[in-house]
């Protein structure tokens, strides 16, 4: 894997995370937020970080 096709896969998985933010929360909404909506933003942040570290262990691991 080259650095450009890390920058690429963690590109994706940075524009995954914004679309699912977007799906869940409407831009300039001024409800306040609820524990649920704090969950639902804790758990794609895990889950997009999750995805980071994944993909540069690959990388590392390939590019020894």
């Amino acid at each position: 894997m080259t650095i450009y096709e890390l920058d690429k896969k963690l590109n994706n998985a940075l524009i995954e995370f914004s679309e699912e933010m977007r799906s869940h929360f409407d831009e300039g909404d001024s409800t306040p937020a609820t524990k649920d909506d704090i969950h639902t933003v804790a758990r794609s942040t895990f889950y997009t970080m999750d995805t980071f570290r994944k993909e540069i262990i690959e990388y590392l691991s390939k590019n020894k």
